[in-house]
């Protein structure tokens, strides 16, 4: 049986779970959601992305604060990014300018390129954007934790089974394929039987991690 990939925010992927269209997702946690089980996976960074000429396209590290009045572009709801944007914003005490709303991710770093505002991305993805100035986020720093999840004691088909036991035994065994990317840390305790009994702790993470 071959494997379908679908596109889309967190929020989306697990409406589409519950509704038994999918069986695995990537998702961002926490889920509050008691019929979807969750296994972290790896916490990472988010950073502000700009075009060349934007004014803030010579820091290396700003805070929330500093994105007051800064036009930005932001993913269609759905994305919980969109959300974690928002309100971090707004904890700073101002609302975001929204310089375009809507739309995906890769659409979102298209608008950047083309100079209509500042985007803040995962960090994954923020330094391999070539053209664009990646920014690091600080006071606060804003991160995010990354999991995989499923229906609650789903037992799903072989296909799906097979890659969640190759994925989490990859991340146990080589860590990453490749050169880790700046901003990801991975969660530790992972082994190739990533659904844990639900009287089990959750995976513990490396000790200068804390999962959010």
């Amino acid at each position: 049986m071959a494997l379908e990939f679908v596109e889309a925010g967190s929020e989306d992927l697990i409406e589409r779970l519950e509704r038994d269209e999918l069986d695995l997702a990537l998702v961002i946690l926490p889920v509050p959601h008691r019929a979807v089980q969750t296994v972290p996976l790896a916490e990472e960074d988010l950073m502000v992305v700009v075009g060349p000429g934007h004014p803030l396209a010579s820091r290396s590290r700003i805070g929330i604060a500093q994105l007051n009045g800064v036009p930005l572009v932001v993913p269609r709801a759905g994305y919980t990014i969109r959300t974690t944007i928002f309100a971090a914003c707004r904890h700073a005490g101002f609302e975001p300018v929204v310089a375009c709303d809507g739309g995906e991710l890769a659409g979102v770093i298209a608008l950047v390129a083309r100079g209509l505002g500042a985007a803040v991305i995962p960090s994954i993805v923020a330094i391999h954007q070539p053209g664009l100035r990646a920014i690091r986020i600080d006071r606060p720093r804003l991160v995010r934790t990354i999991g995989l999840a499923r229906r609650a004691g789903a037992v799903g088909p072989a296909s799906a089974g097979a890659f969640a036991a190759e994925l989490f035994a990859l991340l146990h065994e080589a860590g990453w394929p490749g050169v880790r990317p700046s901003g990801l840390r991975l969660a530790s305790g992972t082994t190739i039987s990533p659904w844990p009994a639900p009287a089990r702790r959750p995976p513990s993470v490396d000790p200068d991690v804390q999962l959010q």
